[in-house]
């Protein structure tokens, strides 16, 4: 008896998409500071069980501008006030004083073991505070999506 992809993950009782929340944001925001500043990317999800995972989706215009050799981007997403990924403070780091643009897209599947409402944000900093780094430059899309997966 064959056995099907589908009715293998039906009887397995998991890999069920719940639901699917997305937010978005185009506003250019600079930083020059070394402390992690919003994006403007907030998103809060109500999972059906404590067992779900939520899928975190994230697509970020940067920018780093040419005054600063030192200059790069440190990026982080936390749900709620837990930080669930920090990255190295080295996105877009050149060691030269060129402008850079790019988008810095991330997936993590995240256990948050909860029904309550969680809000999931994405901030970002300056390595160096010796000049502004920007998301959104030139009002370029960015978004956070959900993805409540049934265990």
């Amino acid at each position: 008896m064959a056995i099907s992809i589908q009715s293998a993950v039906a009887a397995a009782g998991g890999g069920k998409v719940l639901q699917v929340l997305q937010d978005t944001a185009n506003t250019s925001i600079s930083n020059s500071t070394t402390t992690y500043a919003a994006t403007g990317l907030s998103q809060a999800i109500t999972c059906a069980t404590a067992s779900s995972k939520v899928l975190v989706l994230v697509s970020l215009p940067i920018f780093k501008s040419e005054t600063a050799d030192s200059n790069a981007l440190g990026i982080q997403i936390k749900r709620d006030s837990t930080a669930i990924l920090t990255t190295p403070d080295v996105v877009h780091y050149t060691e030269t004083t060129m402008r850079l643009f790019g988008t810095w897209s991330y997936a993590f599947l995240d256990s948050p073991s909860s029904t309550s409402s969680l809000t999931y944000t994405v901030n970002f900093r300056n390595r160096t505070a010796t000049s502004a780094v920007q998301v959104c430059y030139e009002s370029s899309p960015a978004s956070i999506i959900l993805i409540e997966i049934g265990a």
